[in-house]
């Protein structure tokens, strides 16, 4: 479907900036998997979300301790 496509061809624009963003930010953790976007895409594209997610949570919470999480 064209819907799809289109969501893919998004999906994997944005992971190859947000998969930058997460491994910059979190690659001292040594928890960040990189993996080629479409493959992620392809995999599971709820994955997708997730993972932009976390690049999110990482940049929060990577420059100060997790007390400083209150708005």
């Amino acid at each position: 479907p064209d819907e799809q496509q289109d969501a893919n061809e998004l999906l994997d624009d944005a992971l190859e900036k947000q998969l930058v963003l997460v491994v910059e930010k979190s690659h001292q953790q040594g928890e960040v998997e990189v993996l080629p976007s479409k493959s992620i895409v392809e995999e599971s594209s709820s994955a997708c979300s997730i993972k932009i997610k976390n690049q999110e949570e990482v940049t929060t919470n990577n420059d100060s301790s997790d007390e400083d999480e209150k708005p």
